[in-house]
């Protein structure tokens, strides 16, 4: 962000880091054994890595892969964007990542990865001077909430643009607060196409994907959308799973460069407590009229027919995923199996694969959409649900009017780890399937420019 700048300053003491990106993945397989929580997995997709912390103790070959081939994408644009700003190369940038990681105000200075090195008041007094301040305390400025009010399109129109958002976690039902509940959505969606000024809409996903029934009650509504009016899909941060299987209702799609997406794969995960109760002289015994009376009990393991018939929804599950991309892309349905397996894509890779129509941002889409509604410049935008202002989240996003006090690095590794561990809550689908990005997107989703 701050490359981004005219100028940067960094205080004397400070330090710039520039040192690459990294995912660490926590695993939780031996932790299951001891505690006596036993853990069967269905899936499809040799790189659908979502299961594997509850299976294994170390990354697979295919989720290395495909993780590696990721954070390389990530750093490359980094490198780009960065370099271009502060006129350095990539090599250069890589060089000075490969040196130390970090460096000091000095050395960033001769590193050209600052301007100059001040203390505040100094560079408040230089902003004085630029803005040509006659304030003996500050210098001009704006409020950023009124910079952001006036920043936004100000349109009277009849005509409206609806921006849905579906942000957050795709669980079952309503969801709470940073989940997309899959009823609450879909009634919002229905609001959406049944409202007659609205004249297009555009979707704008940041989902790491979750449950399947969820996505495809989000599907159909989109679907029905489509039908009457224009669709434009805008992805943000990621957009993977359950998050690429709504996309594929798009009339058309944009992604950021960045953009984590794909991972066009099924998991059911069938965690089990018998080990754990008998442990502390607990035990069950049971009565039923049918052969799979109990296939969702917990209290033991799944035996060969109950898998073999939870494979065969996860295999169906697939099947159909694989064909609305295909249907939707315009892709040949093997040329969508080689693509998919759960594999998880840059939107740059994602858009030369045929995944994603053109590389862009949210103000793009939107563009797009008033072309598509034939409403030349005579549109507003209606945001659903709604949402904070932009200048409420950029003063969320700048740490609001308090400073966090530094944490301790065991402190936040446990905090993750508790996050990761919170995942579990989220897997709430009825049929117990699953389109949801590995858990590497909670590692990742902070170096991505912002699960199934």
């Amino acid at each position: 962000m701050a490359s981004a700048a005219n100028e940067v300053w960094v205080n004397p003491l400070g330090t710039v880091t520039v040192n690459g990106f990294s995912s660490e993945q926590p695993f939780f397989a031996d932790a299951l054994t001891k505690f006596g929580i036993g853990v069967q997995v269905v899936r499809v997709g040799s790189y659908k890595a979502a299961v594997e912390p509850f299976t294994r103790q170390s990354l697979s070959p295919e989720s290395r892969e495909q993780t590696q081939v990721l954070l390389a994408n990530l750093w490359r644009d980094y490198r780009d964007r960065v370099g271009k700003s502060r006129q350095l190369t990539p090599q250069q940038l890589q060089a000075l990542a490969d040196a130390q990681g970090f460096t000091t105000a000095t050395a960033a200075k001769s590193a050209k990865l600052v301007d100059g090195i001040a203390y505040f008041d100094e560079v408040v007094a230089n902003l004085k001077t630029l803005t040509d301040s006659q304030d003996d305390k500050s210098f001009r400025q704006i409020d950023l909430q009124d910079y952001a009010s006036r920043a936004v399109r100000d349109r009277r129109s009849a005509n409206t643009i609806a921006l849905v958002y579906a942000e957050g976690e795709i669980v079952d039902g309503e969801g709470s607060l940073g989940e997309v509940g899959g009823d609450r959505l879909a009634r919002e969606l229905r609001e959406v196409r049944e409202d007659k000024s609205v004249k297009a809409v555009v979707l704008r996903i940041n989902s790491p994907g979750g449950s399947a029934t969820a996505s495809e009650v989000i599907w159909r509504e989109l679907s029905l959308i489509k039908q009457e009016k224009p669709l434009v899909i805008s992805m943000g941060n990621v957009t993977a799973s359950g998050g690429y299987w709504i996309a594929t209702a798009g009339d058309y799609i944009f992604a950021e460069p960045t953009t984590i997406t794909g991972s066009i794969g099924v998991f059911g995960l069938l965690p089990n407590v018998e080990q754990l109760a008998n442990n502390n002289g607990i035990n069950w015994d049971v009565v039923k009229t049918g052969k799979f009376s109990d296939l969702n009990s917990v209290v033991r393991p799944k035996n060969p027919a109950e898998l073999a018939t939870l494979q065969q929804f996860v295999n169906d599950t697939y099947g159909l995923f694989l064909k609305k991309v295909s249907e939707s892309r315009k892709l040949p349905l093997d040329k969508v199996e080689t693509i998919a397996q759960g594999r998880v894509w840059s939107g740059r890779d994602a858009h030369s694969l045929g995944l994603v129509d053109r590389l862009g941002g949210l103000e793009a889409a939107l563009n797009y959409a008033a072309q598509r509604a034939a409403l030349a410049d005579d549109w507003r935008v209606e945001e659903y649900p709604n949402v904070p202002q932009l200048g409420e989240l950029l003063v969320n996003a700048l740490g609001g009017q308090t400073q966090q006090a530094s944490r301790h690095p065991l402190q936040a590794q446990l905090e993750r780890l508790e996050s990761d561990l919170a995942v579990l809550s989220d897997l709430n689908d009825p049929q117990g399937v699953y389109a949801r990005l590995p858990l590497i997107y909670g590692l990742i989703k902070a170096i991505a420019p912002s699960r199934f």
